[in-house]
């Protein structure tokens, strides 16, 4: 399974429209927080199993749209 390129730059708009926000960075990993105190920490590289896993998690509105549009092929 391939990595995307620029994860975080592609996955935070759908955070930010979820309500999360960038906390803080922690080593590869960053932590975004929304409002209720749900935390999701993500690496610099996110693989497509990991992100669908979060999606459902957290109920990431848009979260699957951006998986068709940027799957490794």
């Amino acid at each position: 399974m391939s990595n995307w390129t620029n994860d975080l730059r592609i996955a935070s708009p759908v955070l930010k429209a979820n309500g999360y926000r960038k906390d803080r960075t922690n080593g590869s990993h960053t932590i975004f927080v929304n409002d209720k105190g749900d935390v999701i920490s993500l690496p610099k590289s996110i693989n497509i199993m990991l992100w669908r896993r979060e999606v459902k998690a957290h109920n990431l509105v848009g979260g699957f749209e951006i998986i068709s549009k940027l799957k490794s092929k």
